[in-house]
C-alpha cells in the first residue's frame, strides 16, 4: 500500500476523505494476509502541506456556504411562484420586459 500522510483523515478521523479508513482497511488486509508492505509517504495532502490543506478545507466550507444561499434563494423563488400560480392562478413567467407596454404599431412623426 502506498499511502500520503494524512494527518487529518489518519489521526483525527476527517470526515473530507477516506485516508482513514483506506489506511486501516490496508493494515488489516496485511494483518489477515500475515504479509504486505506500506509505504507511508510524508507529505500531507499530497504535497501541499497541513496549513495549505486546512485553508483549502476553509475555501470548500465557504463554497458550501455560497451554494447553500443560492438554493436556498432558488428554491423560495420556485415556491413562491407555485404558490402565486396556486392563489391567483398566475402562471406566466414575469420578466422585465413583461412590464414593458406592448405596442401594434408605432408611428413616427
Amino acid at each position: 500500500r502506498l499511502h500520503s500522510e494524512c494527518f487529518t483523515g489518519d489521526l483525527l478521523g476527517s470526515l473530507r476523505c477516506d485516508c482513514g479508513p483506506q489506511l486501516r482497511g490496508a493494515i488489516a488486509r496485511m494483518g489477515s494476509e500475515g504479509a504486505g508492505v506500506l509505504l507511508y509517504l510524508a507529505q500531507e495532502g499530497r504535497g501541499i502541506g497541513l496549513m495549505n490543506k486546512l485553508r483549502a478545507y476553509e475555501l470548500q466550507e465557504a463554497c458550501l456556504i455560497i451554494l447553500i444561499v443560492i438554493l436556498t434563494v432558488y428554491v423560495i423563488d420556485f415556491l413562491s411562484k407555485k404558490l402565486r400560480e396556486k392563489i391567483i392562478g398566475d402562471d406566466r413567467h414575469a420578466p422585465v420586459a413583461d412590464d414593458v407596454p406592448q405596442f401594434e404599431e408605432v408611428k413616427a412623426k
